[in-house]
């Protein structure tokens, strides 16, 4: 899993602690891309020389050193755990290997995949596959199945410039996903942030907490389907998944585009304005106490299951 441009692995915990405890091995690199392109000492922020940088002429280094590091960190994970690593021994199957990214995180995610064969699938949060200055990943080469969430408020990566991407890719391509989070920003971490110029607010958009739900909601069956190869979660992948807990179309848009299919049309999103105060929260569906989905911890791997009328 790829963070943004300057993040840190610890950015998105909230995923990966999600994503171990249902079996997977999850890897995050730490990128000093910035310093690195750059060929000076380490900066006080990394973000903030990499965000210089990366509108400057550093930015194609700092792009070709992100894939570098992704290929690195998945070599080394193959060989511990071919080599008998105490941790990993066994535990990393060379066959069912996925790829996330959050942001530029997102743009290298893509770009690996276009890279090396050996990725199954990628995760995409608010990619910006289309709008950072150099070469961009091209969607007529997308031969993986991918799923995209998108805030629909981002204002550092544009909802339609993700949907411009996403509409691009191959009738001929794997089946591919495109989730609108209503009301959600540019931030898919564990913290909220402001978009450029302060628009909009993190009082403005929906609770991180909220948005955090709805990313493990959609990304683990998912990536147990398209990666893990376990078809037990395929139904809860369909955007028409019978439930009577299934997210209120208040909450998420879900597009789904099989192989062989054209891209459906984007519902026209809520624009947001500096005057626009909270929204509010849609009145849930569910009693209290219902689980909606449920982590079985006590299962070596972890297991999601529905639950209709279960209580906690």
């Amino acid at each position: 899993k790829l963070e943004s441009c300057g993040g840190t692995p610890h950015d998105s915990s909230f995923l990966h602690t999600h994503l171990a405890s249902h079996g997977f091995v999850v890897v995050a690199p730490l990128h000093d891309c910035d310093r690195r392109a750059a060929g000076g000492p380490p900066p006080p922020t990394l973000g903030a020389t990499c965000y210089s940088n990366a509108q400057s002429l550093y930015f194609p280094e700092i792009s070709a050193l992100r894939l570098g590091d992704v290929t690195a960190a998945l070599d080394d994970v193959l060989s511990l755990s071919a080599d008998g690593d105490s941790i990993l021994r066994n535990l990393v199957d060379a066959d069912r290997v996925g790829v996330g990214g959050f942001s530029y995180g997102g743009l290298t995610a893509i770009q690996a995949m276009e890279a090396d064969q050996r990725f199954r699938a990628g995760l995409l949060l608010a990619s910006a596959a289309t709008v950072v200055p150099g070469p961009l990943p091209d969607p007529a080469r997308v031969a993986r199945a991918t799923m995209f969430m998108h805030g629909e408020w981002d204002h550092n990566v544009t909802l339609a410039s993700t949907w411009s991407f996403f509409e691009k890719i191959p009738a001929q391509a794997p089946d591919r996903w495109f989730i609108d989070i209503h009301r959600a920003g540019h931030f898919f971490t564990n913290q909220c942030g402001p978009g450029l110029g302060g628009l909009p607010s993190c009082a403005q958009i929906r609770q991180q907490s909220e948005v955090g739900a709805i990313v493990k909601r959609w990304a683990t069956p998912f990536l147990k389907t398209q990666v893990a190869q376990d078809g037990a979660y395929a139904s809860l992948t369909e955007p028409d998944f019978d439930s009577p807990h299934f997210d209120s179309p208040s909450e998420v848009t879900v597009i789904k585009t099989s192989t062989a299919a054209p891209a459906e049309l984007l519902p026209t999103p809520m624009q947001v304005s500096r005057s626009q105060g909270t929204a509010p929260s849609p009145t849930p569906v569910a009693t209290r106490g219902t689980v909606i989905l449920a982590d079985d911890l006590a299962s070596p791997s972890g297991n999601l299951s529905e639950s209709s009328a279960g209580s906690s």
